[in-house]
């Protein structure tokens, strides 16, 4: 996996923090996904001053992890509303920072950084499919993270910005991408 273009990504805090959340969701690394997202970390405090010390907490930790670990080929769809982290950061993608910009505004905290991924997947398979259903081979997601290196919730769903004008159908060049 590639982890940038002409960018070191542990150089610049937030791309570093863009990738390291992209891989965790790849990975299905529910801690770091946890720790790595705002409302996340919000909610679990929320339940924490709710609950006390209780396992309430435990059990909303658990509700998170297993949310974000499910794949089920019926959701792997973009919608209108976007599409969940964890189809989109799918195992086996690629994952290459594709640049940053100021993010967007009126996010639940100020964004410090958006950064910009492409995603490109190895066949049409694991590839998330568009509103026609049609397999998707590479698409830029941008990752809104705050200045303490916390992702920001952008989508109705899923935490990311999707660029649709930059989805790519290409799969001709894929010569071991299955049908």
């Amino acid at each position: 996996m590639s982890d940038s273009v002409g960018v070191e990504s542990d150089a610049v805090p937030q791309i570093g923090s863009a990738m390291r959340y992209a891989r965790a969701v790849q990975e299905g690394d529910c801690e770091e996904v946890i720790q790595s997202t705002q409302w996340m970390v919000e909610r679990l405090e929320q339940v924490r001053l709710e609950a006390g010390e209780s396992d309430e907490v435990d059990v909303a930790r658990d509700g998170l992890c297993k949310k974000m670990q499910v794949r089920l080929v019926e959701r792997n769809q973009l919608q209108t509303e976007g599409i969940e982290d964890q189809y989109l950061f799918s195992p086996g993608a690629d994952l290459e920072v594709a640049g940053t910009d100021d993010g967007r505004q009126h996010l639940a905290r100020r964004v410090w950084e958006r950064t910009w991924i492409r995603v490109s997947y190895p066949s049409r398979h694991c590839a998330p499919r568009d509103e026609l259903g049609r397999p998707i081979k590479s698409l830029l997601v941008g990752v809104n993270v705050s200045a303490d290196g916390r992702v920001l919730k952008s989508g109705v769903l899923g935490n990311l910005d999707i660029d649709r004008d930059s989805i790519v159908y290409d799969w001709e060049s894929d010569q071991l991408g299955g049908p």
